[in-house]
């Protein structure tokens, strides 16, 4: 009997094994002779279906605390969306998904880079690592612009002029918000690795109308990020460029309140920039540390991210704080 349960096992195992390499291959050659069709109608087709399996499976990367794998997953999936969109240039999703891509890739895998290599004072690394970022958020933002700039030709203009940027922001709706967060996302981390230029600096006043206007629209989009990336703006410079610790303060409290006690990053960040700014050292210490010791089941890929800085920035605390 032993034997017999033994082999019935190994062959349900050895049958659910196939039965995934058929499907898989059988995805692969559906796409393949999707996008060799020579209807464009049928390209369109597979390209939407693929463009929703995408979105819809961002979750089975949030879900993974293994950066290395996502480091290497990554670029491949960067890569089958540009394809796509080469076989269907009208479908803005992708358009969208490969802006997301870009700046999830730069900001899990090389930002932390960055810090590191800043911590180790290897300044070639850190030139070379902060070319990579922007080449990356560059591709990231131009992305997103064709997908908005499809959607609203006219807000090409408008969103380059301070006067007009209001009226391209208005056409928008909650179906927008993922072009427009991602826009903005990829817009403010270049801007924030490109402190010493003139024209990227030009840019910064439409960061925070963006993301008011993502607020407006849906507050809760990507874990309450406009939030976030407007709380790091108004703490990550001085009062003359932009700098509010008390607007940072009350987007800290707002993303709490929408995300609870799990979500780590706001935690990081309002630590790194807020109890910086403000020197306060012993309530940096104890934020760090509970980001190291915390227990959760949620946002588990960004909550790894959060603990890895928490680690380095401990050993960074005398670089933030003056004595």
């Amino acid at each position: 009997m032993l034997v017999k349960e033994i082999f019935t096992v190994n062959w349900i195992l050895l049958k659910n094994l196939i039965e995934r390499v058929f499907v898989q291959h059988l995805i692969l050659g559906v796409l393949f002779i999707g996008l060799s069709a020579s209807s464009c109608s049928v390209r369109q087709i597979v390209v939407g279906e693929v463009a929703d399996m995408v979105e819809d499976g961002g979750a089975a990367f949030e879900n993974d605390d293994d950066l290395i794998m996502i480091e290497n997953a990554l670029p491949a999936n960067i890569k089958l969306l540009e394809v796509l969109s080469q076989n269907d240039k009208s479908n803005t999703k992708i358009l969208w998904l490969i802006a997301r891509m870009y700046g999830s890739y730069a900001f899990s895998v090389f930002e932390p880079q960055l810090v590191q290599a800043r911590y180790n004072k290897h300044t070639k690394a850190t030139k070379l690592i902060t070319q990579r970022l922007k080449r990356y958020y560059s591709k990231g933002l131009s992305y997103a612009s064709q997908a908005l700039f499809q959607k609203y030709p006219a807000c090409k203009n408008e969103l380059a002029k301070v006067t007009k940027i209001n009226s391209c922001l208005a056409r928008l709706n909650k179906d927008d918000v993922p072009i427009l967060f991602w826009y903005g996302f990829n817009l403010a981390s270049y801007v924030n690795l490109s402190l010493d230029s003139v024209k990227a600096i030009s840019k910064a006043f439409s960061i925070q109308k963006i993301m008011n206007r993502v607020i407006e629209l849906d507050e809760n989009y990507y874990h309450g990020g406009a939030h976030l990336i407007l709380m790091i703006y108004y703490t990550s410079r001085p009062a003359l460029l932009g700098g509010k610790p008390q607007k940072a303060l009350s987007h800290y409290r707002r993303l709490k309140n929408l995300t609870g006690t799990s979500y780590l990053l706001g935690d990081l960040y309002f630590a790194r920039h807020y109890l910086v700014q403000k020197q306060e050292k012993g309530q940096f210490i104890k934020k760090m540390k509970y980001i190291i010791g915390a227990k959760n089941s949620q946002y588990i890929l960004f909550n790894q991210i959060a603990k890895n800085y928490a680690s380095l920035y401990l050993r960074m605390v005398n670089r933030f704080f003056v004595e």
